[in-house]
């Protein structure tokens, strides 16, 4: 008797699952996407220049590489600058806090402040392993660059794709 029902039973499971891939898939295909690294928040432009800044920049990504990666996954960088003296720290947060929405979490795991920079990292919602992860580090310090004074940020966004 047992026989009879099992191969009724391993059909309903088939479709269980194949209607749980379906789901995760649509799930994930309208989640927002993971921002790319080199796309420049407002305000800011990809930094050209090369300057003494670039060990701070180095120690930044460093840092990263360090904290995030091993619990995360591999990241791609882009350096990034602003010469407007209002841009901030807390708008920049609110900013991608708006842009993420609600499937991307901050990761508290991860200290925020750190020596020479601040630190947020996101990573979107999902019970599939290595979700998209998306960081911003702010340096501490503006770097005089020529006349320009300018505020420094690292993005790196996960490799694996969004």
């Amino acid at each position: 008797m047992n026989g009879g029902r099992l191969p009724g039973r391993r059909i309903w499971l088939g479709r269980c699952a194949v209607g749980m891939m379906l789901a995760a898939g649509s799930a994930a295909r309208s989640a927002a996407p993971a921002p790319d690294a080199g796309q420049s928040p407002p305000g800011f432009a990809p930094l050209r220049e090369r300057g003494a800044f670039d060990l701070a920049l180095g120690d930044c990504e460093a840092a990263i590489e360090q904290l995030v990666v091993p619990q995360l996954g591999r990241l791609g960088y882009a350096r990034q600058a602003s010469s407007d003296a209002t841009a901030g720290w807390t708008q920049l947060q609110a900013y991608y806090d708006q842009v993420l929405g609600s499937d991307w979490r901050v990761q508290s795991q991860f200290p925020p402040q750190h020596r020479g920079f601040k630190l947020r990292v996101w990573q979107r919602s999902g019970w599939l392993p290595q979700q998209p992860v998306f960081c911003a580090a702010w340096l501490d310090e503006r770097v005089q660059v020529g006349e320009r004074s300018l505020q420094l940020l690292v993005l790196a966004a996960s490799r694996h794709g969004g």
